[in-house]
């Protein structure tokens, strides 16, 4: 008995589906929604940073619009600081630099956490590296909190905690040289801070969503001049601004009442009597057939009638008040004459 077995080319592979239709769609549906996710994540990355850097403008500004308020002219030396007289200026000048720290790191909150181990996006610690001479107790020194703003005045410097750099002031570097460090010298706070702005930045660490991207950073600098014209003692920082006082209005004084003056009446002409038309009589000087006459006015027969009364003896009416029509008004005046 012999078998025959099939020869290769007669054999049907049912299942390779990438050589049908329905197979080449479904890798091709396949690739589509993963280019589509990856775009879609990255995207959302892309928003993210620019939602992080918004917020950590807005802080930096803030920093530096406080900063530049304050008063940044204090000698923080230790030998300065420890006298009597100037430690009451010497603690102002911690409080208000950390109340700037403290507000303006509320700010970038928004859109990092301030937790170093954490995997989100943070901000990133500074450590100030004050030289030698500085005042023991200055802000963010000891044992106080690595602040996430960094704050310098001109000859200062700062490490980045995460990633160990030394960040300097852009004009005025850190050093023992002629031209770096602090006021030393004849040198003063006054005329650095005329020359030289003030720094402040602040960063932060971004973990993308989208597969493969490393960590991002992102930071945002800002360089502000000491107003020391406007605020020469520093501005006070308050919850509230203080309310500008406000000068009261003195009362304007009553002059004394004196005479009061009689106007003086100006005369008023008596206008002339205008002359009266006397009435149309046609002619008629009868007091009978006048004023029986009827197309003519009663004032006709009344004249008529006084001239007739003249003649007449008084209370005697005339003639002429027998008429139809005459008014009893002129009847009246005949017997009254």
């Amino acid at each position: 008995m012999r078998f025959h077995l099939p020869t290769r080319d007669k054999i049907v592979f049912k299942a390779d589906l990438s050589r049908t239709p329905i197979g080449a769609t479904l890798v091709e549906t396949a690739l589509g929604i993963t280019v589509a996710s990856l775009m879609l994540l990255f995207l959302i990355d892309g928003i993210r940073y620019f939602y992080i850097k918004v917020a950590l403008d807005s802080a930096v500004e803030n920093a530096i619009s406080m900063a530049t308020k304050l008063n940044l002219e204090v000698p923080t030396t230790n030998t300065w600081c420890q006298a009597p007289a100037n430690q009451a200026a010497c603690s102002e000048y911690r409080t208000a630099l950390m109340e700037v720290v403290r507000r303006s790191v509320s700010i970038a909150e928004r859109a990092a956490q301030s937790t170093q181990n954490s995997t989100e996006t943070h901000l990133v610690p500074y450590r100030y590296l004050y030289p030698s001479a500085a005042w023991n107790n200055m802000p963010f020194s000891g044992s106080d909190p690595l602040p996430y703003l960094l704050l310098l005045r001109p000859g200062s410097a700062a490490q980045d905690m995460l990633n160990g750099t030394i960040i300097e002031h852009p004009t005025r570097q850190s050093g023992t040289s002629t031209g770096q460090g602090w006021p030393s010298g004849q040198e003063s706070w006054e005329q650095i801070l005329e020359q030289h702005p003030v720094m402040a930045q602040i960063g932060a660490r971004m973990h993308p969503i989208t597969p493969g991207l490393p960590e991002i950073e992102i930071k945002s600098t800002r360089l502000g001049y000491r107003r020391t014209g406007i605020y020469p003692e520093g501005a006070p920082l308050a919850n509230q601004p203080t309310p500008t006082p406000t000068a009261t209005p003195s009362a304007t004084p009553t002059p004394p009442a004196g005479p009061t003056a009689t106007p003086t009446q100006i005369p008023t002409s008596t206008p002339s009597p205008t002359p009266t038309t006397p009435p149309n009589c046609m002619g008629c000087n009868d007091p009978i057939s006048c004023c029986s006459n009827p197309l003519l006015p009663a004032a006709c027969c009344c004249n008529l009638c006084g001239n007739s009364c003249t003649a007449n003896a008084p209370g005697v009416p005339a003639p002429c008040c027998q008429g139809p029509f005459l008014t009893r008004q002129c009847c009246t005046n005949c017997i009254s004459s």
